[in-house]
């Protein structure tokens, strides 16, 4: 038994955590030059804005699971600009951290019930879960 947007779902899920991924390696990179390149400003943006994207399309794919993630990535996405991130104060860096790990955890649990629920789903009867997907049970 497959449920496509279910599988949609989950593409959708491991391609945001690869880009969110992607991102948190150029923001690292960032702390770790004395002086940013314009190649690696262009990189940032780019991801940036593709990961802007991403999100939205995201929150609306699983919205029900992703309350929670929403408040940690807002304030990366917000807060953090190639300019800025060798200003940032220790204080401020270690709660970017903290919101990185944050996200991420929360991105994997997501992804990791989504992919339990295709388990389930891969169990049951196709006919009862046409009558449960037809009624809104699912």
């Amino acid at each position: 038994m497959i449920d496509k947007r279910l599988e949609i779902k989950i593409k959708k899920t491991k391609e945001f955590i690869d880009l969110w991924s992607k991102y948190h390696s150029l923001y690292k990179g960032a702390l770790s030059k004395p002086s940013i390149s314009d190649e690696d400003a262009e990189g940032f943006l780019k991801t940036q804005e593709v990961l802007s994207r991403r999100y939205s399309q995201l929150q609306e794919s699983v919205k029900n699971n992703f309350k929670k993630a929403i408040d940690g990535q807002d304030a990366i996405l917000e807060l953090l600009n190639i300019e800025s991130i060798q200003a940032l104060s220790d204080d401020a860096m270690e709660k970017v951290n903290d919101k990185w790990r944050d996200s991420h955890s929360i991105l994997n649990q997501i992804l990791k019930d989504l992919e339990d629920k295709k388990r389930e789903i891969e169990k049951v009867n196709p006919l009862i879960y046409l009558v449960n997907r037809i009624t809104g049970r699912i």
